[in-house]
């Protein structure tokens, strides 16, 4: 699943009083069932359907990464979640409608589900401004929501999970894995990926461990990507050979706002 986001007129004119220095004060981030006609003079989202939870801003430079969390546990009714819209306010507009970001495939997001998304919105910032949010309460959880919810995590913990996978179903079985309570995944790999590989947005106490029994076991042709996950991700006795579609620019391994260890890996690209 990808997004685009795509600024309003006051959004644009809002981000030229940041670069100006001003802060940029997000009030709250929507999702919505419609399609937003005319972004450039939308004035809101013609469907909302939730109010998703906003985290800290996280800046450097002129960029501010907003993570926002959509869970399903709480709604009344399902929908179709097809767009977001982030609202923010202007110091002499008020609140307005600042971004609009759509998503390339429709979600069906089920009521009462276990469901939950996790979005990182770019925002265009000043470095001396930064960005505050201003979440409505509505997308957040109560303590009398979350204690039940602390107390199976305080009890289960972080079991080890112990699987041998074929390297080219890495990325399927990655893509299965729950993201917000990872447990310790011990992923032994045997054969070859030729596929670029991605390790995204995983969170929790546990950790991820790709592996091999000895160097040449799994091969690697692509890159493997590590972005966003508060976990660490853990190679050992891996092997790449990058083939002939890799540029002077290509790693063996990108990493992103993560903490990845190599042991006895092989490398050759």
């Amino acid at each position: 699943m990808n997004i685009q986001g795509t600024y309003t007129n006051k959004g644009l004119a809002l981000t030229a009083k940041t670069a100006a220095g001003a802060c940029l004060r997000v009030t709250r981030v929507v999702g919505g069932s419609g399609h937003t006609p005319d972004v450039p003079n939308a004035a809101q989202l013609p469907e909302i359907r939730q109010t998703l939870t906003v985290g800290a801003a996280r800046c450097a430079g002129d960029t501010a990464v907003l993570p926002v969390t959509l869970a399903a546990v709480g709604l009344e009714s399902s929908y179709t979640l097809t767009e977001l819209g982030v609202y923010a306010e202007d110091p002499t507009e008020g609140e307005i409608l600042y971004s609009v970001y759509r998503l390339d495939e429709p979600v069906t997001i089920q009521a009462g589900s276990d469901t939950v998304l996790r979005f990182y919105l770019r925002q265009t910032v000043s470095e001396d401004g930064g960005a505050t949010v201003l979440c409505s309460p509505a997308g957040l959880i109560t303590e009398s929501d979350c204690a039940p919810v602390r107390k199976m995590v305080l009890a289960v913990g972080a079991p080890q999970r112990y699987v041998t996978v074929p390297a080219s179903e890495l990325q399927t079985y990655l893509d299965a894995l729950p993201r917000l309570l990872t447990e310790h995944h011990v992923i032994t790999l045997r054969g070859t990926n030729s596929n670029i590989v991605s390790v995204k947005d995983f969170y929790g106490c546990g950790s991820l461990t790709l592996r091999a029994d000895k160097v040449g076991d799994c091969v690697f042709t692509k890159d493997v990507i590590v972005e966003n996950c508060s976990i660490p991700v853990i190679m050992e006795g891996l092997k790449w050979e990058l083939d002939g579609t890799a540029s002077p620019e290509t790693y063996c391994i990108s990493c992103r706002d993560s903490t990845i260890y190599a042991n006895i890996c092989s490398f050759n690209g």
